[in-house]
């Protein structure tokens, strides 16, 4: 079992209990805060990104239209 931090949060999701907790950015100061905000937001518009590319790549159509080739 994972030890509590200092929860800061604590709700349901369905069946899940979800605990927030502020141990990671706790006792920083405001710069090392922000430093954190900013790999966090860097970190989210990769993941972001590479979805949206993937979704995309997904609905894109081979340049036959999908069709199998025809033996000859």
């Amino acid at each position: 079992m994972i030890p509590d931090g200092n929860i800061v949060k604590e709700f349901m999701m369905g069946p899940t209990k979800v605990k927030i907790c502020d141990d990671y950015c706790r006792d920083k100061t405001p710069d090392e805060v922000q430093q954190i905000l900013s790999d966090i937001a860097k970190a989210a518009s990769v993941a972001i990104r590479n979805a949206s590319e993937t979704a995309y790549a997904r609905t894109e159509k081979p340049p036959n239209g999908g069709q199998r080739p025809t033996a000859r």
